[in-house]
This record gives structure tokens, sequence and C-alpha cells, in this order.
């Protein structure tokens, strides 16, 4: 009997469907505008450097996706309560980047991308347990994370070509309120780059997790950046309050 369980056991474990994440995203009818994009200058400051940012563009909507109103009547001891759903998810992350490749270090080392990205690596790297922090990342996405992801490349004679884009999948099983989550991220390589060319990206995601989610957002990165522009959006009866640190003082509120 006990040989007939663990076969059954076995069987079970070797037949489930794998489960993998969406790829809706590549559904989107995303389209780049028809007039060319302006030719950015590098600054002087950056010609030295591997690769460089020339423009990055964040929209940042803290209110998150209004998930649809659910309400019922749950009973609580003696009396009962209206349980209302939450009215948002994780921020929904919009972002356009220009990056100029100056060297092949550059390209070797900065042309694979991975979504939902961090606005705190320190801290979320810091909750990742010491010994893990080679294969676990943070944060990680939802089933439906990705909205949408466009890349196309900016050839130094003007030329704008179509970026060719390999995905790999990374999948992390988190037990959570006693059942197993699953929760993935999206590696997105650029691999017909050449020195001098510019890469023009334009993503979109929702729905990132992390264990104790920070509420500080960090402008650097690993590329040096000749621009940048953050925009705060959330819904207009919300209150949040911001600070700015280390001479981020904002242009508009």
């Amino acid at each position: 009997m006990k040989k007939i369980i663990l076969t059954f056991i076995l069987y079970f474990h070797i037949f489930q469907p794998v489960k993998s994440q969406s790829f809706s995203y590549r559904k989107t009818d995303f389209s780049w505008p028809k007039e060319k994009p302006v030719a950015i200058a590098i600054d002087p400051a950056f010609e030295k450097e591997d690769a460089v940012i020339l423009d990055e563009k964040c929209l940042y909507n803290i209110s998150g996706n209004q998930a649809p109103p659910y309400n019922y009547i749950s009973n609580s001891g003696r009396g009962f309560y209206i349980d209302v759903s939450a009215d948002g998810k994780s921020p929904i992350v919009q972002k356009h980047i220009r990056i100029k490749y100056l060297t092949n270090a550059g390209i070797n080392n900065y042309t694979s991308f991975v979504l939902p990205e961090s606005f705190d690596p320190a801290h979320d790297l810091s909750i990742v347990p010491y010994l893990k922090r080679d294969k676990i990342r943070r944060p990680r996405g939802e089933f439906e994370c990705i909205r949408y992801f466009s890349a196309r490349i900016l050839k130094p004679d003007g030329k704008v070509e179509p970026a060719e884009i390999q995905e790999n999948q990374e999948v992390e099983i988190q037990p959570r309120a006693g059942r197993d989550q699953t929760f993935y991220n999206w590696i997105f390589k650029i691999t017909n780059l050449q020195v001098g060319d510019e890469l023009e990206m334009e993503y979109a995601y929702e729905g990132s997790f992390t264990y104790q989610p920070s509420s500080h957002v960090y402008f650097n990165g690993n590329l040096p950046k000749q621009n940048y522009q953050l925009t705060f959006r959330h819904k207009l009866n919300d209150t949040y309050l911001i600070f700015n640190h280390n001479g981020a003082t904002p242009i508009d509120t």
C-alpha cells in the first residue's frame, strides 16, 4: 500500500503542468511616432563612459491600477462588518529611455534589462538572505505584470532599425498565507547593438512584489544619466507626502 501511494505522488509531481508567466504584452499594439527622434548631443562629461543614458523619463503612478470594487458582509463575533476591496495595486511604472553605447564594454555589460526593476536596490538586496543573493531577485512581478515592451536602434547616420530582443524568464514560488504564490522576472536582452548606436526603449509594468517594500525612489543606477525626469501621478483624493533629498528638488508639484 505504501508503494502505491508513493508511486501516485511521484507521477502527480512529474505530470503537473509547469506554470509560466503571462506573455499577453506581446500582443500590445505599440507604435513609435512617425517623426524621427530628435538628436541628443553627449555632454563632454560622459564622453569617456562605456555607455550613457542620454534621456530617461519615468511616469510613476503611485495610486496603481484601480481594482474592480467588491464588497460582502462578513460575520465577526456577535456582529458583522462590510469588507471592501482595496482601491489599488502596486504602482504603475512607465518609462522612456535613450542609451548611447560608446564602447564594446558598454554593449557587453548594459544590454540586458530586468523587469520589474528596483527603485531602491540597496533595500531590496538587504531583505534577501546573503547566501541566496545570487539566485533571488527583488522585486519580482505578478502573473500579469508587463504591459508592453518595445525597443528600436538609432544608428549614427540617423537610420532607425528594429531591435532584436532575446527574452528570458525567471520564476520563484513563495509560500504565502498557507498557499504557494508564483512570481516572475522578465529579462529582455538586445542582441544587435554596435558601438555608436543609440537604444531607445519604452515599457510599462505593474504588480511588482517585494517583502517590506521601500518608500524610496533613487535616480542613480549602473549607468550615468545625462537627463532624468520623474513624474508622480496619483488619484485626486489620495494624499501623499513627498520628501526630496540629495538636491533632488522638484521643478513642479
